[in-house]
């Protein structure tokens, strides 16, 4: 897509019409004429190994027979539930710049799995939407050049990029990767000059293919995608079968005339995509939460680009689907993959490391943290103290996490691991529903000790020492749960 308004394939461009570049690689849009080099006489004497164009001739006009809505259901036919995450990735990809706006980023579509259970076939056959055959960049072997240069290349297309798994692809690869989902691109030098730089944006959708489930730094790619599992299933349906080789077959053929059917609608897209965003994300949020089901935004943000667009189309397009259906399909996969994420979270393997050291009494009640049953809580909030009151009497956990973070830092460095440092673990910590707040002055274990404080039943573990042990309520005097007696020790340990 230019944004002079019309879309450059190689061998011609759309802008409402088809026009074809001349001898010379010109062609008119306008007042203006725009040189597509590849396309050019100029350079058909080139060795085929030095075509600095080659992977442009991909981009080409073919035309085809088949509309968008027989391709979508010919994906349903072949890739079966994986057409839903698929399918409206294609319209995401094509008005790419105007989803961008709304968030300042795009989801990936993410396809992984058992090796030849067809995540790369699937991958292949929404690309070749936009291009003929195109290879696939493979992250174990290509340059730093062409990585960058292939997510910059291609305004609103989207890249496959295949062999996507944490432990081959490399760090900085990785970490372009996560920018990509907010259009960060990488700056280099200008001109080959030392003082002059550009900033060389990425402007296609990706698909990342790979055997493996990404959970490097903290899911940071799962939240940023759309999510395919794909497994072996041996002895498919002949249907199923005979769909894939005509699905194929028309893929050799090309399919790019395609997009022409969809381009007339931008301005529709450009006019209503934004408002319709809001509108679809405040409902499925509010059906999720009526559900109870657990969901976390960026999520629920990415899947709603699906969703939005599945909307705006389903009267222009026969989806086949309903868009109530759809819709359904949406907060399933949000609430699967927010329970994925938080399952996988590196909090719950901090919380688990804690609750294991408590077990060997490497950290103590009393000592490092206390459990007391309350309905209200006192907080420091901007230094000044707030009470904080719950329906019901519930276990709230005072810990010291710089002590309990030195423990959890040397058992995981025991293991092999890497700990997550104090700044860091508290960051995450704050973002959890389950924290409540800061105390300056908490007494534990006869002294005043600064303490962050959460509801225990939101981290998964149970740190008490008995179903309900005593506590000190906020006017200072000391009581005890149920009809207990309260009882002191040498060691000011709670009673068991």
């Amino acid at each position: 897509w230019q944004s002079e308004g019309f879309f450059a394939y190689y061998n011609c461009i759309y802008n409402g019409v088809l026009a074809e570049y001349d001898n010379t690689g010109l062609v008119k849009h306008g007042n203006k004429f725009y040189f597509s080099p590849g396309s050019s006489d100029i350079y058909k004497d080139l060795r085929e190994d030095d075509d600095q164009f080659e992977n442009d001739k991909f981009l080409a006009y073919t035309k085809s027979d088949i509309s968008f809505s027989g391709w979508a259901k010919k994906i349903l036919d072949v890739y079966n539930d994986h057409a839903y995450a698929g399918v409206p990735f294609v319209l995401v990809s094509l008005f790419r710049d105007i989803v961008f706006k709304v968030d300042n980023n795009v989801p990936f579509l993410y396809l992984y799995g058992q090796s030849k259970a067809g995540k790369s076939k699937k991958a292949e056959s929404i690309i070749n939407l936009f291009f003929r055959e195109m290879p696939a960049f493979n992250l174990n072997t290509g340059t730093d050049f062409a990585f960058a240069n292939r997510l910059a290349r291609f305004r609103n297309c989207p890249v496959f990029f295949n062999e996507f798994d944490d432990s081959v692809v490399k760090d900085e690869w990785f970490q372009s990767l996560k920018g990509a989902y907010d259009g960060e691109g990488r700056e280099r030098g200008k001109g080959g000059s030392k003082r002059k730089t550009e900033i060389q944006r990425v402007n296609c959708t990706l698909i990342l293919v790979g055997q493996y489930l990404s959970t490097k730094d903290d899911n940071s790619i799962l939240s940023r995608s759309i999510l395919c599992s794909f497994r072996l299933v041996p002895n498919r349906p002949e249907s199923q079968q005979k769909a894939y080789e005509e699905l194929k077959e028309i893929e050799k053929k090309g399919l790019s005339s395609i997009l022409t059917e969809l381009l007339p609608h931008r301005n529709m897209i450009e006019t209503k995509y934004s408002q319709t965003f809001s509108d679809r994300f405040k409902i499925i949020s509010a059906q999720l939460r009526v559900e109870k089901r657990t969901y976390e935004e960026r999520v629920l943000r990415n899947y709603c680009s699906l969703a939005t667009m599945v909307y705006l189309f389903k009267d222009i397009i026969e989806f086949p689907w309903t868009y109530e259906e759809y819709e359904r399909w949406v907060m399933d996969e949000i609430h699967s993959l927010s329970m994925m994420i938080s399952e996988s979270d590196i909090l719950i393997d901090f919380w688990t490391t804690i609750s294991t050291l408590f077990d060997q009494s490497v950290i103590k009640h009393n000592r490092e943290f206390i459990v007391q049953y309350e309905s209200q809580v006192r907080i420091h909030q901007s230094g000044e103290p707030k009470i904080i009151s719950f329906e019901t009497e519930r276990p709230i956990l005072y810990m010291r996490i710089g002590e309990i973070q030195k423990y959890y830092a040397k058992e995981k460095r025991k293991e092999g691991g890497q700990p997550i440092d104090k700044t860091s673990l508290v960051s995450y910590l704050k973002n959890r529903e389950y924290f409540i707040g800061r105390v300056d002055n908490k007494k534990i274990g006869g002294r005043s000790v600064s303490c962050y404080i959460f509801e225990m039943e939101g981290t998964g573990i149970d740190l008490s020492i008995d179903e309900k042990a005593s506590y000190t309520s906020l006017d200072g005097t000391q009581t005890a749960s149920d009809n207990e007696s309260i009882k002191t020790n040498s060691n000011d340990d709670l009673p068991f």
